[in-house]
């Protein structure tokens, strides 16, 4: 009876856990909005419940050297520290604290976080927010729960963690619970994200370290191999923003980029085409391809046949470069659409999550009629009787223990006895073995003195 009373107090305390939980998801907002975050490599962009995008700033942190904070109190985060990028002094550093779509500083990324929500949810509320935070699909357990910890530290009350392909679909619209298949493509600064949805999961993906960040990596590169000038990673990024092209144009397009010439130190001035730019980002573009065409490859056929009437969704700052829809197209044979608001698409998945994260499952639907789905009602409503029968059983359990128990001890003690039998047995043959002896040397003995008689 003791063990009934407390199981129903447990079912009770979960059942008001449940009625908290579901009265701050619906009248919670009254105090605080809940905060859907891309946390991107190159940009953080923040949407609320109730405003939709409020934030869109680079995820970049300027820190003197020697401290933990950012500079100005905390508040050369964001825009402000991008405009120190390669032009701080020795005593100043502004870094960017996420790599590859995974946190590098943790105490970069908590300081970044704390001030980019406080800044989008303006005046104080009283509770906090509940976050969902769209992360890499191929991070580990290890970095989601980094993630996880720096979200709750910089003052979340409940953290989701979505897969960016899965809020990029959410956010574009996509029928991503239909069973049909819907592929998106989120090409961002540090990492390229392929995956077919289906079923409100994902069925088939890749992630690749290639972004907007290795891009301008190549552009850099390209400068220092052909024309000996060295250039910062601002003034290569606003190249492939201008110039940039995966496919050839109709217009080749061209512009003048100043820089350190290598071989003098001294300030130089070049003018590149958009040729240029697109010969130096053919190798990534091509590992883009790659990824693309493999996780079309792996998934199954019927997934496959969707694809040539939903065709492949693109978003992400990769995808506004210059023909990047038409060389996907031409390696797939398939349409390609880049979707509305490319740069915003994952903030929105993860704001139109958080309304109800519930309806993002898929569940199998079935009738009521079906005996097999009440079943589990009547175990709850009679929790005495499901008691008793396991406490019956744990009886019988006890007693069947108990006597194995004994039997063992029986078998333990009629096995010393045949023990102490076989050491007995044992002796006495020894003694005879040691009378047969005596018996033998008597015998010698005897015969000896015969035949010295």
């Amino acid at each position: 009876m003791e063990f009934s009373q407390a199981w129903g107090c447990i079912m009770l305390l979960k059942r008001a856990k449940r009625l908290i939980e579901s009265f701050l998801r619906h009248f919670g907002r009254c105090w605080t909005a809940d905060v859907g975050i891309d946390l991107g490599t190159c940009n953080t962009v923040i949407s609320l419940s109730d405003k939709g995008i409020v934030l869109d700033e680079p995820s970049v942190v300027a820190v003197k050297k020697g401290t933990d904070g950012a500079l100005n109190n905390n508040s050369a985060i964001g825009a402000a520290a991008h405009e120190m990028l390669g032009k701080t002094p020795g005593s100043i550093r502004a870094i960017r604290p996420l790599k590859d779509g995974v946190i590098s500083d943790f105490d970069a990324t908590e300081a970044m976080l704390v001030y980019f929500m406080r800044k989008a949810q303006g005046r104080s509320r009283i509770a906090r927010p509940q976050v969902a935070i769209a992360v890499p699909s191929g991070i580990t357990q290890v970095e989601r729960r980094a993630v996880i910890e720096t979200a709750e530290r910089a003052g979340a009350r409940k953290v989701y963690l979505l897969d960016e392909p899965m809020a990029a679909g959410i956010g574009a619209g996509l029928p991503v619970r239909d069973p049909t298949a819907s592929m998106i493509v989120d090409i961002g600064g540090g990492t390229t994200e392929v995956a077919i949805i289906s079923l409100a999961d994902i069925a088939c993906c890749d992630s690749i370290p290639v972004g907007g960040d290795a891009m301008d990596e190549a552009i850099i590169n390209y400068l220092k191999k052909t024309h000996n000038l060295v250039a910062g990673q601002p003034r290569a990024e606003k190249v492939k923003i201008e110039i940039g092209s995966a496919a050839p144009l109709e217009e080749e397009l061209a512009m003048e980029v100043a820089g350190r010439d290598m071989i003098t130190g001294m300030p130089k001035t070049i003018t590149i085409d958009s040729g240029e730019i697109r010969e130096a980002l053919k190798e990534l573009i091509c590992a883009i391809i790659d990824a693309v065409t493999g996780t079309i490859e792996r998934a199954q056929p019927e997934l496959v046949a969707d694809l040539i009437d939903n065709g492949i969704h693109i978003c992400g700052g990769g995808s506004l470069l210059r023909g990047m829809d038409t060389v996907l197209s031409h390696a797939t044979g398939l349409k390609v659409i880049r979707v509305d608001d490319p740069l915003k698409s994952v903030a929105k998945g993860t704001s139109i999550y958080l309304e109800n994260p519930d309806k993002w499952t898929y569940r199998i639907p079935h009738s009521e009629s079906e005996t097999s789905y009440s079943e589990p009602k009547t175990s709850y409503r009679q929790p005495e009787s499901s008691h008793s029968e396991s406490e019956d059983s744990y009886a019988e359990s006890e007693n069947s223990y108990a006597e194995s128990k004994n039997s063992y001890a029986e078998s333990k003690s009629s096995y010393s006895k045949a023990k102490t039998s076989y050491s007995e047995s044992e002796t006495s043959n020894s003694e005879s073995e040691t009378s047969n002896s005596e018996s033998e040397t008597s015998s010698s003995e005897s015969a000896r003195v015969q035949k010295t008689r």
